[in-house]
């Protein structure tokens, strides 16, 4: 997601077309391309950031692997937060299609994680 052009919806459209399968989607980015800075957990719906410093009005990477993250949880409310939900609800119906007992789940509206 770190590449200029890169997209999450066009890498599934391409596997739904090129290997005719329903992919499960258990992350999604924060930001994209050159904005691209993180992921956030549909599971746990926690935010993993890269971290970074701000000095001297810049911003620098701790390390320039990525190695180290910051964990944190999703604030409700927040645009990330509405984009996270709808993705989690798309992840627990396409989950729902192999097996029977979450669908019953879902459609009862009942929390399954």
């Amino acid at each position: 997601m770190d590449r200029p052009g890169a997209s999450l919806e066009n890498c599934i459209d391409s596997m739904k077309n090129r290997l005719d399968i329903n992919p499960i989607v258990l992350q999604i980015p924060v930001g994209d391309a050159e904005n691209f800075n993180g992921v956030i957990d549909l599971l746990t719906l926690k935010v993993l950031s890269k971290i970074f410093l701000v000095k001297f009005k810049k911003i620098m990477w701790i390390d320039e692997m990525g190695d180290r993250i910051s964990i944190e949880d999703l604030k409700e409310g927040t645009p990330l937060y509405e984009k996270a939900i709808k993705e989690r609800e798309k992840m627990i119906e396409t989950v729902a299609t192999f097996d029977d007992r979450i669908a019953v789940k879902n459609f009862f509206d009942l929390l399954i994680f």
